[in-house]
């Protein structure tokens, strides 16, 4: 099988130098040869005969090496010295000459002429060339590869050695000069008979060479203003070892590779003849370089090892070394890199090779494999990719990769990269490590991860990035076509950390209430999304936080599975706990995708935390209903409803349904009950509060109430009951709602029923007007009272200092009353007793507290004794029994209303009497909750 063509650096020193100097070798041989053959012609031309034995050792020589030489004129002398002109040599298997001459001159040893032995001295000769014959070459003609050859030859008295004193010549363009001492093996008329060495292996491998010549001699026409000299060593074995160095301003090659080289320089060592194949080396330097338009460098130094077989003239490379000063290959920049490369199994198709080098400013390392016929290569490396390279990469793939990921410092990374035909990208795969960068405007102190890119999808897994307490594992993918990408994480979040990632308002829109000021969220995200225009995100996860601050408000613990897009952010479950309590349900809010502004809302939870910590967040008319309420253990919660936001289409709507029960102690306004429980609904404005049942003051309080209406229109309705209640409970119990009017005093309710527990109270009322204004509801109701204990009230204990016949024992009382201009209004007041009653009409006005009644007293009515005679003795005179109750309900008074005096001084407090004042109203700041304050109220 024909061996491939040599590496160009080498060829031309293997093929220039031993062919040359080969050629000069065969050429001494073949001079002393023709020496001979002069003799027999100068005989044939009359001149000097040439002597017998001569003519017969040059045709025994010639004969056995398969040469034949013809030549224009020969001139010999008996001195030895002979000079042939125009000598032509061809071989058998050719018609062409192979090698002509100008002139050769022999000089022969006389004495070994008397002898009758061929012993040449000294060969020297101009103008030879060297031909591949036509039906060799290319162009179908025959052609010189060496040519110009001037030669001078010096053999030594033993005839194993010769000296070349000089041999100069051009080879395919080449200046050629050599020098040295080649051992010839045997003296030259041991064996007469035997073929001559150079002239034989011309014989032999004339077509191998001629081939390797028109190979060598296509190379070397890329070499500008070259020159190639050679020292030859003698050697036992090869003849000569040859120490060539090659020169050139310039070398162009097409093949394997377009190769364009300045100031070069090649040094190496071969033998001369052939035998077994042998390890050398060459050496090679040039100024700069350029390859195929792919690479460039400069300062480059290469040292190639391998093994050379001169029979056959090939050349096994094992390994080579090359330096450069600079390198830049598709125009990627590397400074001081060192490449050694070595052939692998294929060769000369594959190749290993490894490469350290300053790459961007940092240290980089590769090593792999090419199969250099596919133009295809495996690479793997390992060093740190500088931010310099970020950006140089952004500039090749045309991808704003900053701002995707902006390093500040050098990111360390391993993996490997292949090429497929064509050197073409195909997909890279490493282990990156970096400090201190950005990911889409997002800094992170650190970040590890597995990257894959196939030039469409960008993978990153086993990833794992720190900013602060903020980590984060799980993988990335980024489709580069589509714009589509996905986050799977898992860690310790914070939502408003990576706010960057979305577009618009909505992601803080939602997050921005969300507070985590001692620890991130323990969560487990999917992100999806498009960059895009208007781009497109979605986030679903689970998430677990301590401590966090909803909306300012802080919790023990949360916990939530949510799904969030640029239009909704839907809590599929969550659970806060806070103290003893704790709230779980679902929440939907939806968003306007830009700015953020939520469109609509939907709850569904049950809660067992106190409703009071909500105040700070609601608005004005739900604080201030939140507000009125305090309980001793939080209620049981239960609420479903939506409501639309801003972004709303259309006229927003509000509808909420809530169940609340509290099981303890409870205060509305002050006025304390033992137990509650109410549902209420919000329609937009309107606000129903039903199923109201309370325990209050040991009895039992129902209701209903309705806030309507807008603006002016807006209207409070309610309807309450009580029954079997213990009015001193109740008086107790209304002690923070009715406040004393003078500071560290009791309150009317306690001065007026103190301790009377042993008095019942049921109670009915029912009333409609306008929120915030109390002068303007209007109502009725009616109430009884009954205990033994009645008489000792305050208000009718008063009539004891107005009797001293018997004492008033007050048993029951009972009144209907209407409710007009913030007064209660009785037109009928009875009380009654084991020996009295009272019949009476009047007024309350609840602001200022002021009592207006007029009653009739019979103090035997209801007596079964003899005073009973009295009672109807007495009848007739009950108009001087008429009293009128006046004052505070702090501090009544009773008066006869037939006492001149009291009339007169009825008549001046009438005069002087002022107008009654505007009445504030308790309901000045209705809660959207009015039933619970109305039960309360109505208590």
């Amino acid at each position: 099988m024909q061996e491939r063509p040599p590496r160009p650096g080498f060829s031309v020193i293997r093929f220039c130098g031993h062919c040359v100097l080969s050629m000069a070798v065969w050429t001494g041989w073949l001079v002393l040869l023709v020496a001979l053959a002069i003799q027999v012609y100068l005989a044939s031309e009359k001149q000097l005969q040439v002597p017998a034995f001569l003519l017969r050792a040059v045709e025994e020589h010639l004969a056995a090496s398969g040469v034949t030489v013809t030549f224009g004129k020969a001139v010999f002398d008996p001195s030895g010295r002979l000079l042939i002109e125009k000598a032509r040599f061809r071989l058998a298997t050719f018609d062409d000459p192979v090698v002509t001459a100008d002139a050769l001159y022999i000089r022969l040893d006389p004495w070994s002429l008397l002898e009758r032995k061929f012993e040449a001295r000294q060969i020297r000769a101009t103008g030879a060339n060297l031909y591949v014959p036509a039906m060799l070459s290319s162009t179908g003609r025959p052609e010189k590869v060496i040519e110009n050859l001037d030669a001078q030859f010096s053999i030594a008295p033993r005839g194993d050695e010769f000296l070349v004193d000089y041999l100069n010549c051009s080879l395919g363009g080449i200046f050629l000069t050599a020098h040295g001492t080649v051992n010839a093996g045997t003296p030259g008329g041991a064996q007469p008979a035997q073929r001559l060495p150079l002239a034989d292996f011309v014989a032999r491998n004339y077509v191998a060479l001629s081939r390797e010549f028109s190979s060598v001699e296509e190379r070397l026409a890329g070499l500008d203003h070259a020159t190639l000299s050679a020292v030859l060593v003698p050697s036992d074995t090869r003849g000569a070892i040859v120490h060539a160095e090659l020169s050139a301003e310039g070398l162009k090659l097409s093949d394997p590779l377009p190769i364009d080289a300045t100031n070069v320089r090649i040094s190496a060592r071969f033998p001369l003849l052939g035998g077994a194949p042998l390890k050398t080396s060459l050496t090679a330097s040039a100024e700069g370089i350029s390859l195929a338009g792919r690479a460039s460098g400069t300062g480059i130094r290469a040292h190639l090892r391998g093994v050379l077989s001169m029979d056959t003239l090939s050349f096994v490379p094992s390994e080579l070394e090359i330096a450069a000063a600079t390198l830049s290959v598709q125009e990627v920049p590397l400074v001081a890199p060192v490449l050694r490369a070595s052939p692998v199994a294929g060769w000369p198709r594959s190749v290993s090779a490894q490469l350290a080098t300053d790459f961007y400013g940092s240290l980089f390392a590769l090593a792999g494999t090419a199969d250099l016929s596919g133009k295809s290569a495996q690479v793997s490396f390992d060093g740190a990719l500088s931010p310099a390279f970020l950006d140089a990469l952004a500039d090749r793939l045309k991808l704003p990769l900053r701002h995707f990921a902006d390093l500040h410092q050098p990111v360390a990374v391993d993996g490997r990269v292949n090429f497929g035909p064509g050197w073409k990208f195909t997909d890279v795969a490493a282990h990156v490590d970096g400090r201190d960068f950005e990911a889409y405007h997002v800094k992170f102190d650190e970040a590890r991860a597995v990257v894959t890119y196939d030039g469409r999808f960008l993978r990153t897994t086993e990833a794992t990035v720190v900013a602060g307490d903020y980590l984060a594992m799980g993988s990335y993918t980024q489709d580069f076509d589509t714009l589509e990408f996905r986050y799977l994480l898992t860690g310790h979040i914070r939502p408003l950390y990576i706010t960057p990632w979305f577009g618009g308002t909505w992601w803080t829109g939602i997050f921005d209430k969300f507070g985590m000021p001692d620890s991130p969220a323990e969560a487990t995200i999917d992100v999806q999304g498009q960059y895009l225009h208007g781009r497109l995100f979605s986030v679903f996860g689970y998430a677990a936080v301590k401590k966090p601050e909803l909306m300012k408000i802080p919790f023990d613990s949360l916990r939530t599975l949510i799904y969030v897009d640029q239009n909704a952010c839907k809590v599929f479950e969550f659970k806060v706990a806070q103290g003893s309590g704790s709230a779980q349900g679902s929440v939907r809010l939806d968003t306007e995708p830009v700015d953020g502004n939520w469109s609509g809302f939907d709850l569904e939870a049950t809660s067992t935390i106190d409703p009071t910590c909500l105040g700070s967040i609601l608005p004005p008319d739900g604080a201030s209903a939140v507000r009125a309420f305090s309980f001793d253990r939080p209620p049981m919660i239960s609420a479903k409803g939506h409501f639309d936001g801003p972004a709303a289409v259309g006229i927003p709507h509000k509808k909420l349904h809530a169940d609340v029960r509290s099981d303890g102690p409870l205060k509305v306004h002050g006025v304390a009950f033992e137990r509650a429980a109410f549902s209420f609904d919000v329609n937009d404005d309107d606000i129903d509060v039903t199923d109201v049942e309370a325990g209050f003051a040991g009895g039992i309080a129902k209701g209903k109430a309705t806030l309507s209406g807008a603006g002016k229109a807006r209207r409070f309705q309610f309807k309450t009951t009580l029954t079997d209640a213990s009015f001193g409970q109740a008086a107790a119990a209304a002690a923070g709602y009715v406040q004393a009017s003078t500071p560290g005093k009791s309150t009317a309710l306690a001065t007026f029923a103190k301790e009377k527990a042993g008095v019942r109270l049921d109670l009915n009322v029912s009333g409609d007007g306008p929120p915030g204004d109390l002068s303007g509801f209007v109502g009725d109701g009616n109430f009884q009272i009954q205990g033994a204990e009645l008489g000792e009230i305050s208000l009718l204990g008063g009539l004891s200092k107005l009797f001293k016949v018997t004492a008033l024992r007050f048993t029951q009382a009972s009144a209907q009353f209407t409710i007009k201009d913030g007064s209660l209004v009785f037109p009928s007041l009875n009380v009654i007793g084991a020996n009295s009653a009272i019949q009476a009409k009047g007024s309350y006005v609840i602001e200022p507290r002021q009592l207006d009644f007029a009653a009739k007293i019979y103090p035997f009515k209801e007596s079964k004794s003899l005073l009973q005679i009295f009672n109807a003795l007495s009848t007739p005179l009950s108009s001087f029994f008429e009293v009128k109750l006046l004052g505070s309900i702090d501090k009544p008074t009773w008066t006869f209303a037939m006492n001149p005096l009291n009339i007169l001084k009825s008549g001046d407090a009438k005069t002087a009497s002022p107008d009654k004042p505007a009445l504030p109203s308790p309901l000045a700041n209705p809660p959207p909750s009015p039933g619970t304050e109305a039960s309360g109220k109505s208590s």
